[in-house]
C-alpha cells in the first residue's frame, strides 16, 4: 500500500511539473467558443470549462464538445453534445457554467439580429448539465414562465419564438449542496411582467415575489446574493419619464424555501441630502452594506449622477436591525487625500471598484481617480485600508498613466485564508506608440495595510494575452494568433505571492 501511494504521489506531481502548459488549439478539432472558470463549493479554482463548436450536425443539429482542464492545466475529462440548430439567422451562446458535486451546469441563451436597434437580440434561455464522471446529460431544459420544459421537434422543424426577452434572467445557486434556480424577470412597465421566483432542483416552483407595477412609478428587482439559505435583493422604484429618476431604494431578504420577508429596509430617498451606493457583505451573524455616498443630484435608475463624498457603512444584524452606521467624508479619513466638494485640484472623483474585507475584519477600499461624463478621463488608484475596529491604517496611491473611457482594473482575488487580496491591472508602455504595443500586468499584494508590487510584461506583437484568475499564487495567461492559431494557456508563478 505504502508503495501504491509513493507511485501515485509521484506521477501526480510530474503531472503537475509537467502541465503548466496546455495547447487548446490541439486538444479539440472544433472552434473555441467560450470559457469559463469552476469554483468548489469553498470558491477555490477547481478548474476550467471550455466549450468548442464542432459544426452542423444530421438531422437539423449542430455538434459541440466541452473540455475540462483542473487548476494544474490536466485534462481531466470531455465529452460531445448536439443542440438543435436554428439556422443562420439564430446564434446560441454558452452564458454561464457552474460545478455542483459531480455535475455541471451550463446555461446557453440565443440571439438573433434586431434590424431596429442595429445589435443582437436574446430571444431563449436554457440551460443542460452533465455528469463529469458518466458523461450523462440532463435534457435540455427551456425557462419559459413558471415552468421549466423540455421541447421535442420534427424533422425539418426548428421553432422558436422570435420575441425579444430584453430583461428576463435566471441563474443556477447551490445552497448547502442543494440546487436553487432563481429567475426574474423586470419588465417594469404597467401590466408587463416584473417578478422573482425560485424553483427547485426538480423545476417545482417554491415561491414567488411580484412588485407588479402601475403608472405613477416602475419597480426594478437587482437579486444580490443567495446565501446562509436566505435571497437578499435590491428593489428600486423609478419615475415613469425618460431618465427614470429615483424615488426610492429598499434592501430586502426572504427565506429561501418558503420565501417569507424577513425584512426590508429603505437605503435612498429622493428627498435624502445624499445617494449611496453599496455592496453586500453577507456572514454568519450580520449583513454590511458597504459603500460610498454621493450628493443625492441627478441619479437615475441606480446610476451614479452625483459627486462622490466619502464612505457609507451599514451594519444589520439577521433580523434586520441596524447595528451601527458609519458616514465618513475623504478628508475626515484622510485629509493628505486634499478633496474639496469630493473633487481633487486636478478636478477627478473618487469611484468604487471593490471592496476587500478579510478574515480578521480589517478592509480595504479600491477607488479609482476619473473625471468627465462622456469622454472620460480615468487616472491613478487609490486604496483606503482600515483595521478590525474600521479605524484608518493608511492610504495607498497606484500611479496610473491618463486613460481614457475604460479602467486599467482586471480582477483581484483573496488569498492566505483571506488574510490578505491581490490585485491585478494593467497598464502600457508609454514609449511604444505602435498599434500592437506592448503592456505590463501589474500585481500588488494587499495585507495587513502593507503593499508589495510586481510586474510582467506582455509581449503582444505576435500574439494576443489575456490573464485569467488561477490557482492561488499563479496567474493564468491564455495566449492565441489567430493568424497562426496559435492559442494556449500558460501558468505563471506569481513572485510577489510568496514576500
Amino acid at each position: 500500500m505504502k508503495y501504491f501511494i509513493f507511485t501515485f504521489l509521484l506521477c501526480f506531481s510530474l503531472l503537475k511539473v509537467n502541465a503548466q502548459t496546455q495547447k487548446l488549439d490541439l486538444i479539440s478539432t472544433g472552434e473555441l467558443l467560450e470559457s469559463f472558470v469552476l469554483y468548489t463549493e469553498d470558491e477555490e479554482v477547481f478548474g476550467y470549462a471550455y466549450f468548442y463548436d464542432l459544426g452542423k450536425y444530421e438531422n437539423y443539429e449542430h455538434k459541440f464538445e466541452y473540455i475540462i482542464i483542473d487548476r494544474n492545466l490536466n485534462k481531466l475529462t470531455n465529452a460531445e453534445f448536439r443542440l438543435r440548430d436554428y439556422g443562420d439567422e439564430i446564434e446560441t451562446r454558452f452564458s454561464s457554467a457552474k460545478l455542483i458535486g459531480d455535475e455541471m451546469y451550463f446555461v446557453m441563451d440565443e440571439y438573433t439580429p434586431s434590424y431596429v436597434y442595429m445589435s443582437i437580440q436574446k430571444i431563449q434561455s436554457s440551460y443542460m448539465k452533465v455528469n463529469l464522471k458518466t458523461k450523462e446529460f440532463s435534457e435540455r431544459y427551456y425557462q419559459i414562465d413558471d415552468k421549466f420544459e423540455t421541447k421535442v421537434f420534427k424533422d425539418g422543424e426548428s421553432s422558436i419564438n422570435l420575441e425579444p426577452i430584453f430583461s428576463h434572467y435566471f441563474s443556477i445557486h447551490n445552497e448547502n449542496g442543494q440546487v436553487y434556480f432563481l429567475v426574474h424577470d423586470n419588465e417594469g412597465e404597467e401590466n408587463k411582467p416584473n417578478y422573482l421566483k425560485i424553483f427547485n432542483d426538480k423545476h417545482e416552483l417554491l415561491w414567488t415575489y411580484d412588485v407588479g407595477s402601475d403608472k405613477k412609478e416602475k419597480k426594478i428587482i437587482v437579486p444580490l446574493n443567495v446565501k446562509n439559505n436566505r435571497v437578499f435583493i435590491r428593489q428600486n422604484y423609478l419615475k415613469f419619464d425618460k431618465k427614470h429618476t429615483l424615488l426610492k431604494e429598499d434592501i430586502k431578504v426572504f427565506d429561501l424555501q418558503n420565501g417569507k420577508q424577513i425584512f426590508a429596509k429603505e437605503i435612498n430617498n429622493a428627498s435624502n441630502e445624499f445617494y449611496t451606493f453599496h455592496q453586500l457583505s453577507v456572514t454568519d451573524d450580520k449583513y454590511e452594506l458597504q459603500g460610498i455616498y454621493v450628493n443625492n443630484s441627478q441619479t437615475y435608475a441606480g446610476l451614479r449622477g452625483g459627486v462622490s463624498q466619502g464612505i457609507s457603512n451599514l451594519i444589520f444584524d439577521l433580523d434586520g436591525n441596524l447595528v451601527s452606521s458609519q458616514v465618513k467624508n475623504w478628508n475626515e479619513i484622510d485629509p493628505k487625500l486634499e478633496m474639496k466638494n469630493g473633487k481633487d485640484k486636478d478636478k477627478f472623483e473618487l469611484y468604487l471598484k471593490r471592496i476587500f474585507n478579510f478574515e480578521n475584519g480589517s478592509k480595504s477600499i479600491l477607488l479609482e481617480k476619473a473625471k468627465g461624463s462622456k469622454n472620460i478621463k480615468i487616472k491613478d488608484f487609490v486604496i483606503l485600508n482600515f483595521d478590525a475596529k474600521g479605524n484608518f491604517i493608511n492610504t495607498k496611491i497606484i500611479t496610473k498613466d491618463l486613460k481614457r473611457n475604460y479602467s486599467d482594473y482586471i480582477f483581484s482575488q483573496l488569498i492566505k485564508d483571506k488574510s490578505a487580496v491581490l490585485l491585478f491591472y494593467r497598464d502600457y508602455d508609454k514609449e511604444d506608440t505602435s498599434k500592437d504595443k506592448d503592456w505590463t500586468l501589474n500585481i500588488s499584494k494587499i495585507e495587513k495595510g502593507q503593499f508589495i508590487e510586481e510586474s510582467i510584461i506582455m509581449r503582444s506583437k505576435n500574439y494576443i494575452v489575456l490573464p485569467t484568475v488561477a490557482k492561488e499564487g499563479y496567474i493564468l495567461l491564455r495566449e492565441f494568433n489567430k493568424d497562426e492559431k496559435k492559442n494556449q494557456l500558460r501558468l505563471e508563478r506569481l513572485n510577489v505571492y510568496d514576500e
